[in-house]
């Protein structure tokens, strides 16, 4: 779009990721989307590269899209545990945990067993997308850049969040696995 600014908006309901991109021209409509939107705008003129990464965090598309550097999976599971984030099934994992022995065990080791095979299909995923962005990268060296977040860079920043979510539920289930209750209280 000439003379116009992309938009990635953010609806404040979800906290992790749930973009939709709006490209508006310089007119009063853009105001009217947002307040019947409710979302929050965040603004990057059409061309323009700020510096890197430009405060976005890997979970947002532009992160990758302005060039920030793929997490290695153990620096995801290390953001999840110095954030104290408990994931989004976090009341599903405390019902488990309220349950009696044995089905409080036999309940948590499900749980993991869900999320250690969707953590693994997740992280396949996850370096599909990284492998794709790498050659994408090499491959626009030479070409110019984008003006817009591709599907890559959106794939890449869900497939993240996605990971983020698994690490902080596994680190939730091996924590209440070690616990031992009381079996005579």
């Amino acid at each position: 779009m000439r003379n116009g600014i992309v938009l990635w908006g953010c609806h404040p309901r979800y906290a992790h990721g749930l973009w939709i991109k709006l490209a508006f021209g310089h007119n009063k409509k853009e105001f009217a989307y947002r307040e019947k939107l409710g979302f929050e705008l965040s603004y990057l003129p059409v061309g323009q590269n700020p510096n890197k990464n430009n405060g976005y965090e890997p979970g947002h598309p532009w992160y990758y899209f302005l060039g920030g550097t793929v997490r290695t999976p153990r620096q995801i599971m290390e953001a999840v545990q110095n954030s104290g984030y408990l994931g989004y099934d976090v009341e599903r994992i405390e019902k488990a945990d309220a349950r009696m022995e044995p089905q409080h065990s036999e309940a948590l080791r499900q749980l993991k067993t869900e999320a250690l095979d969707a953590y693994k299909k997740d992280l396949a995923r996850y370096r599909e997308l990284a492998f794709q962005l790498s050659q994408k990268r090499k491959n626009e060296r030479t070409a110019e850049q984008g003006r817009a977040c591709e599907d890559i860079h959106v794939n890449l920043s869900l497939k993240h969040n996605h990971l983020y979510n698994r690490f902080a539920h596994l680190i939730q289930l091996e924590e209440r696995l070690q616990r031992q209750l009381d079996l005579f209280g």
